[in-house]
């Protein structure tokens, strides 16, 4: 369950930059994940009875929100856009991270890249794609970055 909530040091630096939507749960103050008692079971619930349990955010309170519900919310907010996109290789599935935004009026398009790599590579003009082994992990890495664009 906690694999669909952004980890506690990036939902805090959602908090810092405006993020106050409600959240099925929240981080208390030692960064541990409150999850409610019916999302800990196996048991069905009905779609109201998931609206009525949605946290409240107090000012005191770290959201723990979804992957999903960031990226909508740097949509929704500040017309950044992330998408993880995936590539076959010899050793399998990997991932790496597009970002999209407009700067100045200027649409900028960007894939997150491998510092070591990028000045060799970008000398021979080819790109220097960081690299993931999950989606998740360079969701995270995207989102980390966005977030410094605010």
């Amino acid at each position: 369950m906690e694999k669909l909530f952004l980890p506690y040091t990036l939902s805090l630096l959602c908090k810092q930059k405006g993020f106050d939507e409600s959240c099925m749960t929240i981080y208390n103050d030692e960064g541990i994940l409150l999850l409610n008692q019916v999302f800990r079971s196996n048991n069905t619930i009905s779609f109201p009875e998931v609206s009525r349990m949605l946290f409240e955010v107090n000012e005191e309170d770290i959201a723990a929100p979804t992957y999903n519900q960031i990226i909508n919310w740097l949509i929704e907010k500040h017309n950044i856009y992330i998408f993880s996109s995936c590539i076959d290789t010899s050793k399998g599935m990997k991932y790496f991270c597009e970002i999209r935004y407009i700067q100045n009026n200027v649409f900028q398009w960007l894939t997150l890249q491998d510092k070591e790599m990028a000045k060799e590579f970008n000398q021979m003009g080819l790109a220097a794609n960081k690299i993931f082994e999950t989606p998740n992990e360079a969701l995270l890495e995207g989102i980390e970055y966005a977030l410094s664009l605010i």
